[in-house]
């Protein structure tokens, strides 16, 4: 190969030889060629599409530039076979070198598939022996599915005919290039014999892999406990996940490692290292499993970013010259080229760096690369004690469609190794403008001073729609809550909060104050009306006199009760009367009287509302309690004194009323025992009725002046007291429903607390908020529901150690052994443990169970002998405790165990909901909704009908929207000023717009059509192949073709029939038709018919000999459409 880096200065009378003359070539051939594939790019630079037709493939007019800078030029053909390719030699003199076979000569093509593709031309050129091995295309159609279309630029020496008169040696030769058209099996593609090692540029062939993650428990299951929360994550980062996860990233640094620079597969043990981590999660710190989903998810991102970005650049920089040197890839055989789908096998055209902004794309994918070569290796599983000590911190950070360079780095990442911090590969454009450092992250402060990176919820948060929330997985959950609504406060964040508990709630919880507002109006409301009812005649009770009168027939002995036979005298002065007091504006501590307080004191119902007198009943009442507000009635009931009953039942009213009093004022819904204050009621109520019936007894006496000098006093006081107005009021008293109204105020609170804590189940939370998702945080406007462990002590046990202890112990079918698994951690047996199946990989490394039983061969000897020996249990009794004996369960293996209360995983609703309290209600006016109105018409016409078509609308006066052939005023739509197409009109009445009616306007095709022809020779007999073309073509078209005689079908229903003429050599010509009715739908034309004349010389549309000489010479040739 000459040097193309030098050429030759010719001087005159120089001798030339012929190294001279091919150097000179050589150099000039070379800098063309560099010129095209170094500074201009190589591939397909236009046109050379695939169209596919009836047993036919089209290739359009088009060029193409190779690797080593040839160019391919096309015009339009039709190919309608194929024959097995005579590959050539390869050239000695081609002016490069190619490591191995040279793609399509004859070494490379041995063992392969390659066919070249033949016109009709090349088929009737054929010998007859060739033609016979040619296959039509139209027999092919599954056969193509494997191939591509193949355009070979075949190099050929040839020798020199230079003879002159005298000498003939025929020195030198000629290289002749050929464009040949091929099949060429997909396996057998130069691109895909060695793609590992192929440079960027033939990654065009390439398909990226695919890759999402699951949804969190979708397709839905019941969540009812810890373990099924947390093994729904695991669930999601099963060995298939992580499996095509590693695939993915392999595939990336096979395809661009060379672009990227990376010689070795960073991601050789990816999927060995995933699996490693799920295990060491669940061995020994299994809450931290949503935090691999979400690593596995942030790899997904990764992956997809770099895919994107590298797939775009459509440029290289001196791209390998022997990619595809003498060949271009126009496509799969069996797809027709789309300039809206990519083509896996076609070599779309690249530019060089000149044309690209190559340079900082490449920059951009690099970075990008290097990103997920730091994720994969600096990924970390924190231990119990590290997230127990973790700050909780809020991060603004984007979600939906940003990228994950655009998002906040999340913290379990190593984010400052030296020499692979994550932060500085995170964001390309921050990182190329010296900002790597404003990266938003959890650790922001490991690589930042910037108040505005440490600090950024101090700052503007307008450009962020999320809030990455880190650090309070395995906290307790009353210290997380307390910290992020802290936080939220503190920054006036726009989101909300709540916790949930992955298990079932004790019934312990207590309703918020906001969820008790009303109720507790409505108790207050019911205490002050009691109040309201009952002070008057308490009060005025209360300020009756009570005077102790000196006995003269026995010694004081200082005590109200022991003294039976001490009179109570009534002051002359008393002036107190009940029509008089009721007059009286009451002194009520009202602010007082409306305070629950557990401070209240038996006593301080007539404190607050009639304060005590002295002498009266009201200070003889305080007095008579003790510290611990128990009363004793001063008053012994006397058969000879009638004063002292009535004094004994209103001491004993007194005491009721301050009873009730205080079982009201000193307890809330939430603490009342309805059944204990029923109870006081009770009580409550008869000493009422008894006072009510002393005082209607002696009142009724009085009117019968049944007096007797034993009442004398009595008389006195109820005369000048007007006592007997206190029996109809006492009689209220006894009306006021109290325990029926308490009773409906303790449901309706029950009932609210049983849904409260309902709500505070995740299972329930599940089903109400079916939007609730994972992604580490809660967007703006959201919630976020922080779900945590409750019950007794639970351990995380190795399952696939459990598995095999309830195998040993348990007939139940075998289990699975990737689960999470949390169970008591008292009498729970391993055989009573229910592990639900999921799919076949393990989340832990199985550890060796100790299998040692929990009673030693001594020890259950010796109670064995017991058992037997005891003479007063039944048989069947000693028969099962020998049996439990026998089969105590093995000691389990240690486990982890997960604190009550820790926060096990979170999740958001894209919404703002289940507040404490509810929101604001607007109750609007209802306003009659209008009717819809509805359009009647015909739905299906051609595009070359021009009758208008009336419209029908249900109520006048509305409008339509704007479509072309629509008259909105003469309310028609004419098909033929509107063309063919899909319409939809709408009918606006109102603001309430109709169902659209969708309107298809049918294209009318022509019938007119052309026809080519050939003769070929079968066993000795001329065959004339006659194939019909129409010209109108399309989804729905149909096609009615009629022959006439002499063709080998009379009638056809294909779009491009192909028929056959037997012709006698010596015949003359025969006069025959073809006639074609193309329909779409219910639209068509008239028929078109031609006549036709076959003959010796083929088929024409006009006689032998009519018309000039030339038109004679013209009909002679087949016709070509």
């Amino acid at each position: 190969m000459a040097n193309p880096f030098e050429y030759i200065v010719f001087e005159p009378d120089q001798v030339l030889t012929n190294d001279h003359l091919n150097e000179t070539f050589n150099y000039l051939d070379q800098q063309d060629r560099w010129t095209r594939n170094k500074l201009i790019g190589i591939g397909i630079v236009c046109g050379l599409d695939i169209v596919l037709n009836t047993g036919i493939i089209q290739v359009n007019k088009g060029c193409g530039i190779t690797s080593q800078g040839y160019l391919i030029t096309l015009d339009t053909m039709q190919y309608t076979y194929y024959i097995p390719y005579a590959a050539v030699d390869m050239p000695l003199d081609l002016p490069f070198t190619y490591t191995g076979n040279l793609p399509f000569y004859k070494p490379f093509c041995a063992g392969k598939n390659v066919w070249q593709l033949l016109t009709d031309d090349d088929f009737n050129a054929l010998e007859s022996d060739k033609q016979a091995t040619a296959v039509t295309i139209s027999s092919a159609t599954s056969f193509l599915t494997d191939y591509a279309v193949v355009l070979f630029l075949e190099a050929a020496e040839t020798e020199l005919k230079n003879c002159n008169m005298l000498d003939c040696n025929n020195s030198g030769s000629t290289m002749v290039f050929t464009v040949r058209p091929l099949l060429v099996a997909i396996s057998d593609l130069p691109g895909t014999l060695a793609r590992v090692s192929i440079p960027l540029l033939d990654l065009r062939l390439l398909k990226p892999n695919q890759l999402s993650l699951k949804r969190y428990n979708v397709p839905y299951a019941d969540l009812n406990n810890s373990n099924d929360v947390l093994n729904a994550f695991a669930s999601l980062v099963d060995d298939a996940t992580l499996t095509a996860v590693a695939n993915a990233y392999t595939s990336c640094f096979q395809q661009y490692g060379n672009m990227v620079k990376a010689t070795t597969n960073p991601f050789a043990n990816l999927l060995v290292n995933l699996q490693s981590a799920r295990s060491s999660i669940q061995s020994s710190n299994p809450v931290f499993i949503q935090y691999l989903y979400d690593f596995v998810d942030d790899l997904i991102k990764a992956y997809n970013e770099f895919n994107t970005q590298a797939s775009a650049i459509m440029g290289t920089c001196c791209p390998d010259e022997n990619l595809f040197p003498l060949h271009l890839v126009l496509g799969s055989a069996s797809q027709a080229t789309n300039a809206f789908t990519k083509d896996s096998y076609r070599n779309y055209f690249i530019y060089s760096a000149l044309f690209s902004k190559m340079g900082e794309d490449v920059a951009d994918a690099a970075l990008l690369f290097n990103r997920m070569v730091i994720m994969v290796n600096y990924f970390t599983v924190q231990t119990q004690a590290l997230q127990t000590q973790a700050t909780i911190t809020i991060t603004p950070s984007k979600f939906e469609y940003a990228l994950l360079s655009e998002r906040a780095i999340p913290y379990y990442y190593k984010i400052n190794v030296n020499g692979s911090e994550l932060y500085k590969y995170w964001n390309y454009y921050k990182t190329v403008n010296n900002n790597a450092a404003r990266n938003l992250s959890y650790n922001s402060s490991l690589y930042s001073s910037d108040p505005t990176v440490t600090q950024p919820l101090l700052y503007d948060i307008e450009c962020f729609n999320f809030f990455r929330v880190e650090g309070h997985i395995g906290q307790n959950y009353n210290t997380v809550l307390t910290n992020i609504l802290n936080q939220q406060s503190q920054y006036n964040l726009p989101f909300d909060v709540v916790a949930v508990s992955a298990d079932q709630l004790q019934p312990n919880a207590s309703l918020p104050q906001c969820s008790m507002n009303d109720l507790d109006t409505d108790y207050q409301l019911l205490l002050s009306e009691a109040a309201c009812k009952i002070h008057t005649v308490f009060c005025f009770i209360t300020k009756l006199p009570y005077v102790v009168a000196a006995n003269t027939t026995a010694q004081n002995t200082g005590s109200f009760t022991t003294a039976r036979s001490y009179l109570y005298e009534i002051p002359q002065t008393a002036n107190l009367n009940y029509s008089a007091f009721k007059l009286e504006p009451a002194t009520i501590n009202i602010a007082a009287s409306q305070t629950l307080t557990p401070t209240y004191q038996k006593g301080n119902f007539m404190r607050t509302y009639c304060p005590a007198v002295a002498s009266t009943i009201g200070s003889a009442y305080l007095a008579a309690l003790d510290s611990t507000g128990v009363f004793t009635n001063p008053v012994q009931i006397d058969s000879s004194n009638s004063l002292t009953t009535v004094y004994y039942y209103l001491f004993a009213f007194v005491d009721a009323v301050e009873e009730l009093m205080f079982a009201l004022q000193t307890n809330t819904l939430a603490e009342i025992d309805i059944n204990g204050f029923n109870t006081i009621y009770q009580t409550y109520l008869a000493d009422t009725l008894y006072a009510m019936g002393i005082l209607m007894e002696l009142t009724e006496n009085i009117a019968s002046n049944n007096t007797t000098a034993a009442n004398a006093q009595y008389v006195t006081l109820a005369e000048d007291t007007e006592l007997d107005l206190l029996v109809d009021e006492l009689g209220l008293l006894t009306s006021l429903c109290l325990e029926e109204r308490l009773q409906v105020l303790v449901t309706a609170y029950t009932n609210r607390l049983t849904q409260y804590e309902q709500q505070l189940n995740f299972l329930n939370h599940f089903k109400n908020h079916p939007g609730l998702e994972h992604k580490a945080g809660v967007p703006k406007g959201g919630t976020l529901v922080l779900v945590y462990h409750t019950g007794t002590e639970r351990v995380i046990t190795d399952t696939a150690t459990t598995a095999a202890t309830a195998a040993a112990t348990t007939t139940a079918t075998p289990q699975a052994t990737n689960q999470i698994l949390i169970k008591q951690s008292t009498d729970v047996s391993a055989a009573q443990v229910n592990i639900a199946a999921t799919t076949a990989d393990s989340l832990s490394t199985a550890t060796t169970a100790d299998t040692t039983s929990a009673l030693d061969p001594s020890t259950l000897n010796l109670i064995s002998s017991y058992v037997n020996s005891a003479t007063d249990i039944t048989a069947a009794t000693r028969q099962t405790i020998l049996g439990i004996l026998q089969n105590v369960p093995t000691r389990r293996p240690p486990g982890y165990s997960i604190p009550n209360g820790a926060v096990i995983a979170d999740f958001y609703i894209p919404y703002l909901c289940c507040s404490d309290c509810p929101p604001v209600a607007y109750v609007l006016t209802n306003t009659v909704t209008p009717v819809k109105p509805t359009i009647t018409m015909g739905t299906t016409f051609c595009d070359n009908d021009t009758t208008a078509e009336p419209i029908t609308v249900s109520a006048p006066g509305g409008t339509f929207n704007t479509v072309a052939g629509l008259d909105p005023v003469k309310l028609t739509f004419t098909p033929a000023t509107a063309k063919a197409g899909v319409y939809k009109i709408t009918y606006t009445l109102n603001g309430v717009a109709s169902n659209p009616v969708t309107v298809t306007v049918l294209a009318t095709p022509v019938s007119t059509f052309s026809f080519k022809a050939s003769f070929s020779t079968v066993n000795s007999v001329n065959i004339l192949t006659a194939v019909f073309t129409p010209d109108a073509s399309g989804i729905g078209y149909t096609y009615s073709w009629s022959f006439g005689t002499g063709f080998s079908e009379t009638a056809s229903s294909l779009q491009s029939p192909q028929l056959t003429v037997q012709v006698d050599p010596n015949g003359g010509q025969t006069q025959t038709f073809a006639t074609l009715t193309v329909s779409n739908g219910q639209c068509a034309l008239a028929s078109v018919t031609q006549t036709l004349y076959i003959s010796p010389n083929g088929l024409s549309e006009t006689p032998i000999g009519s018309g000039s000489i030339l038109s004679g010479i013209k009909n002679i040739f087949t016709k070509k459409g």
